[in-house]
């Protein structure tokens, strides 16, 4: 279990962060306190944050762990990144049909995204305590 735990972080997870990187960083060029415009917000979105996130998904989603344990913490990880990807999409949503209404289930979805995303890293903390595996969060 230790091997796996040390190869799925090394070897199936870190070298994919980086989409993710620069997926959020894009989209923090937009959102916020660096919020211009919808337009602007729309083509960033279009153009840099979702190409980069879906690859990042896609990438996710292909790693299948072989021990039950893992495969059960990874899924929360697959499941808050296909949160926040959806709530990507529904805010492009909202902002084509000027719906503030769907921005705002937007902006929950992505929440709910981040606490899953924050169980898997409990979770994976927890099982490389357990398995005395160094593990240091990627956030």
């Amino acid at each position: 279990m230790k091997q796996e735990i040390i190869h799925y972080v090394n070897e199936e997870v870190n070298p994919i962060y980086s989409l993710e990187e620069e997926a959020v960083d894009h989209l923090s060029s937009v959102t916020g306190s660096n919020y211009v415009d919808d337009e602007t917000f729309y083509h960033t979105m279009v153009e840099e944050v979702l190409p980069r996130y879906e690859q990042f998904v896609q990438r996710l989603e292909s790693i299948e762990p072989e021990s039950e344990e893992l495969h059960k913490v990874h899924a929360l990880f697959v499941e808050g990144a296909q949160m926040q990807r959806n709530s990507m999409r529904l805010s492009l949503q909202g902002v084509e049909q000027g719906s503030e209404e769907v921005i705002q289930e937007a902006n929950l979805l992505l929440e709910e995204g981040k606490a899953k995303i924050d169980q898997y890293i409990a979770e994976m903390e927890s099982l490389a305590e357990q398995y005395e595996v160094e593990y240091e969060v990627y956030q």
